[in-house]
């Protein structure tokens, strides 16, 4: 015969599994797993920050490189522009009358707007990551003039 406790047990273990697998009276699995789910989703949000951060860094590191690709370019322009009026004051010397007075006037300006642009060139290095396409449209403007300059004073030289 079975022991009446024994028999009680046996009567209570349907209701004790079907308890069991019922998750809406067992609110533990569903915090854990809103728990779970909010962890993912913060870590998701932090990997998120870092992967912005670094490609912000990546960016204005580009940026950085080609401001300076730029400016190193523009210098060696500027180097040839030098050589042509070197070039074009030698020729200047050879003029005389009012010729030479208005031919050398014209130099002495292109010389100051060389003068005038180098310095803006040198300040680009001041210039942000945000701010490079403004100050290049800024630059490649100035320098369009300075070359116009050149060619109307070499028009002018030579005659």
């Amino acid at each position: 015969m079975i022991h009446p406790r024994t028999a009680a047990a046996l009567l209570a273990l349907p209701v004790v599994f079907a308890a069991g697998c019922d998750d809406r009276n067992d609110p533990a699995p569903a915090s854990d797993a809103a728990r779970d789910l909010q962890n993912d989703m913060a870590e998701a949000g932090r990997d998120l920050r870092q992967d912005a951060g670094k490609a912000a860094d990546d960016f204005r590191d580009a940026a950085r490189e080609n401001l300076d690709e730029y400016r190193d370019a523009m210098r060696n322009r500027l180097e040839e522009l030098d050589n042509d009026l070197d070039n074009m004051g030698d020729r200047i010397g050879n003029m005389t009358g009012d010729a030479k007075a208005q031919a050398q006037a014209a130099l002495d300006r292109v010389r100051q707007s060389r003068d005038a642009f180098a310095d803006r060139l040198d300040s680009i290095s001041d210039s942000t990551a945000e701010a490079w396409n403004e100050t290049r449209t800024q630059i490649e403007r100035a320098w369009n003039e300075l070359n116009e300059a050149r060619r109307e004073l070499a028009a002018r030289i030579n005659g």
